[in-house]
């Protein structure tokens, strides 16, 4: 397992369909549509920001926790090279070789697969390159789209956990949790119903 690779201020992961690159403070104004969208949040911790300055700000926190081996935080760029979205990769478990993902699409950009295409490419790249064991995420109960998105990648549901996590703006929320392991790269795996 190879995690300093992950932590790489010039990261790069490739797929046919997208980039994901290092999150730069740079991007707050292409982030800015996704961050401000209240739709956003129905789904994701947080609240939305009101200004491109918040944005910055909330990025150059990503870039910290990157320096510091915290947390990876990846800017999502399309075929035509246009930023659409973010994806993270956190709570880290060395011993456990594990992480988890998340993923947000700007709004104007959904529904285009590329939360699908996000969530195969950095997930191959955890498992293959990085030599992780396990990749998971936590989705709200509600968030049909994103448990599709999990399962068109053959993660596996492990179950809900009630009031599993407490989300600022939110409170307490139902979370299901999806995972894949590196052996399930090599195996084939059903389509599964939510």
């Amino acid at each position: 397992m190879d995690l300093q690779k992950l932590f790489q201020e010039n990261c790069q992961i490739a797929s046919s369909e997208i980039l994901l690159r290092s999150v730069r403070e740079q991007d707050a104004d292409a982030l800015f549509p996704m961050y401000s969208d209240n739709s956003i949040y129905q789904y994701r911790p947080g609240m939305p920001r009101n200004t491109v300055l918040s944005v910055q700000k909330a990025l150059r926190r990503l870039c910290a926790e990157r320096q510091q081996k915290k947390q990876a935080a990846f800017t999502v760029l399309d075929r035509d090279g246009e930023i659409v979205g973010l994806t993270e990769v956190f709570h880290i478990d060395a011993r456990v070789e594990q992480v988890e993902i998340g993923y947000t699409i700007t709004p104007i950009f959904q529904g285009r697969g590329i939360a699908t295409a996000v969530v195969g490419c950095i997930t191959d790249y955890l498992l293959l390159n990085i030599g992780l064991n396990r990749v998971y995420a936590s989705v709200h109960k509600d968030n049909i789209n994103s448990k599709k998105v999990l399962l068109k990648n053959d993660f596996t549901y492990e179950g809900t956990v009630r009031q599993g996590e407490f989300w600022q703006g939110i409170g307490f929320v139902d979370v299901c949790v999806f995972s894949k392991l590196r052996e399930d790269c090599e195996l084939y795996s059903p389509k599964q119903d939510i």
